[in-house]
């Protein structure tokens, strides 16, 4: 990557956003497609020692035999916080969240829901106690009692791109600070936040 200036860096971070939109899009009619659909796999420790890679390696062969390349991205996410039903994945748009995932499922979510807007309901979370479906992530009790501050990106951006963290306005208070404001500006703002250390 090049280096950094304030216009190269708000250039990079409107593309990102705009390639990264259909990660924000929740309501998505079923037996609609919207390509191409980003198929969040969780790559936190917890979803790996529950072979999401394997996930991934089947995901990568059969969107290349099928040659549906341009209607799927595969993105591998940091950790997404609910690692007792891993392995994971979230597909936007939509922001449908499929648990326990094994390769062998890999064929019925491409051909149902990727190819034909139908989310596969049986790999989809089931309240433990009730047996209610939950198909969007969002709307997951445990994830739906949150209100992540620090990690609200978890599981919406690859986690070893920083092309994705700028496309969620990252790094732009720290090149507003060092491109913009002065010394004085700088230690008013750190005081207003109570920051310390």
């Amino acid at each position: 990557m090049n280096r950094l200036t304030p216009e190269s860096l708000n250039k990079l971070c409107t593309e990102m956003n705009r390639f990264m939109a259909v990660r924000f899009m929740d309501d998505i009619p079923a037996g609609h497609t919207v390509y191409p659909y980003h198929l969040m796999i969780c790559g936190g420790t917890g979803c790996h020692a529950s072979k999401s890679m394997e996930i991934e390696r089947r995901l990568a062969e059969e969107i290349e035999k099928r040659q549906i390349g341009d209607k799927v991205i595969i993105i591998e996410t940091g950790c997404n916080g609910f690692c007792a039903q891993g392995p994971v994945m979230v597909v936007y748009p939509g922001g449908i969240f499929y648990e326990y995932l094994k390769p062998d499922h890999v064929d019925d979510i491409l051909d149902q829901h990727i190819l034909k807007g139908k989310p596969v309901e049986r790999f989809m979370y089931h309240d433990p106690v009730t047996g209610r479906v939950t198909p969007r992530l969002k709307d997951i009790p445990f994830f739906s009692m949150q209100q992540p501050r620090v990690l609200r990106n978890k599981g919406l951006i690859a986690a070893e791109r920083i092309e994705e963290y700028l496309g969620t306005g990252g790094y732009l208070g720290a090149c507003k600070a060092l491109f913009e404001m002065s010394s004085e500006e700088i230690i008013k703002e750190i005081k207003v936040s109570g920051l310390r250390g």
